[in-house]
């Protein structure tokens, strides 16, 4: 049977797996939006109200809100992370900080 230490061992583990998941996940996301915009912004010669135009345009708010649902994704998991080790100062705690450190770099990248 399992003690309790080592549920939220497991638990802890599991989250923090998810949250690496995810950075990467947005790392390679927000790098293809990235350059989907700046084709985008170089097509603005050819006239803005070109078929093109419009379904990068379309492509790029879909990308936007998958990006946005990974940055709360993200949140969430770093939350429950902060209550799996509520109180207790040892290096979880660290963990979580360059976690939330990371989605902070991130949301700043998704906001420019």
């Amino acid at each position: 049977m399992a003690t309790a230490a080592s549920r939220e061992t497991r638990v802890w583990e599991d989250l923090r797996k998810q949250a690496r998941k995810h950075e990467g996940e947005l790392d390679v996301k927000l790098a293809a939006y990235g350059k989907l915009c700046s084709s985008f912004d170089g097509g603005r010669g050819r006239g803005s109200g070109s078929t093109a135009d419009q379904v990068t345009n379309k492509i790029a708010k879909q990308k936007a809100r998958e990006i946005e649902a990974l940055l709360q994704l993200l949140a969430d998991i770093n939350h429950d992370m902060s209550g799996v080790i509520a109180g207790v100062a040892d290096s979880r705690s660290h963990t979580l900080a360059r976690h939330r450190d990371i989605l902070q770099d991130l949301t700043q990248v998704g906001m420019l």
